[in-house]
């Protein structure tokens, strides 16, 4: 992806060490968000070291993704509807090209 994540936009210490979304944990999955305008797309990618038993995916993996990038698209569309910027502590807005963009993922 050429655009930043939702979770690059919001650099924040509260997200940074998530285990689902944290860009900043080591032994996470670093999964990432985006909004195009009308929906979340979220990009990941498994790993072996996903599998649950023998065949099947990690249910605890899903839930996770389910979990993370349900918030983040949350975040985003309540951001969208509110029309104002959503600003983080560090003072980055996410009503930006890398929020809010008919380019398609």
């Amino acid at each position: 992806m050429d655009r930043q994540s939702l979770q690059e936009v919001w650099t924040s210490n509260d997200y940074s060490s998530c285990f689902g979304c944290g860009p900043e944990n080591t032994h996470g999955l670093k999964m990432q968000s985006f909004w195009n305008g009308k929906k979340g797309i979220c990009w990941w990618r498994a790993e072996p070291q996903h599998k649950g038993i023998k065949g099947l995916f990690n249910g605890g993996i899903i839930a996770t993704l389910i979990d993370c990038h349900s918030f983040w698209t949350g975040l985003a569309a309540l951001c969208q509807r509110e029309e104002k910027g959503c600003t983080n502590e560090n003072g980055n807005r996410g009503n930006d090209d890398h929020l809010y963009s008919s380019h398609s993922y």
